[in-house]
């Protein structure tokens, strides 16, 4: 009988471990940490076969070099800055990441903090919640109206949320509106 492997997973931010156990099923032993820096997960690392990474870190030369039995780190996240990438090179470890994670996300997000900074959502929220409600003085609030050159400002992050975004600004090109994502055609008054 084969010897299972051992899997560290340095620390994870959500509830369930289902999907790491099936995918490794019989496959390896899964030893699950809740770690902030390398020198927590190194005790139970020191003699893993892979290492899967959400923030713990960094991983650098020395901590590859105390796990001699590694074949590969693998990143939940998009980045991979906290692993030392020549030193895995030269270790023979292979580094992976995830280049698909959480880019709605980060456009939904984006969006939301563009809008809630040209808004003043923060500012005016302090203000009501201190008992006061008026305009201060200073710049105006920012209008996107007119502001934006593609539709690729108003369309990806709302198309990429499963909607359908109608229109585009006016100096933008049919073709280019549509290759972004938005509908073209003008919208009648009911």
């Amino acid at each position: 009988m084969t010897e299972k492997a051992k899997v560290v997973l340095t620390d994870y931010v959500w509830e369930s471990l289902d999907v790491e156990k099936n995918t490794l099923g019989e496959l390896a032993d899964l030893v699950p940490l809740k770690t902030k820096r390398s020198e927590e997960f190194l005790p139970q690392a020191e003699d893993c076969d892979a290492l899967l990474n959400t923030y713990a870190g960094p991983i650098t030369a020395e901590v590859m070099a105390r796990m001699p039995k590694c074949r590969i780190i693998a990143r939940y996240g998009i980045g991979v800055d906290t692993i030392d990438l020549d030193a895995a090179t030269a270790a023979g470890i292979i580094v992976t990441n995830n280049p698909t994670y959480c880019i709605e996300e980060v456009a939904e997000h984006t969006m939301a903090l563009i809008l809630a900074c040209g808004r003043k959502v923060a500012l005016y929220d302090r203000l009501v919640r201190a008992g006061r409600w008026e305009v201060p003085p200073g710049k105006p609030m920012f209008r996107l109206a007119g502001r934006t050159r593609t539709p690729t400002l108003r369309s990806a992050p709302t198309a990429g949320a499963g909607r359908t975004v109608f229109g585009a600004p006016p100096r933008a090109s049919r073709t280019h509106a549509t290759s972004s994502g938005a509908v073209v055609g003008a919208i009648t008054g009911a």
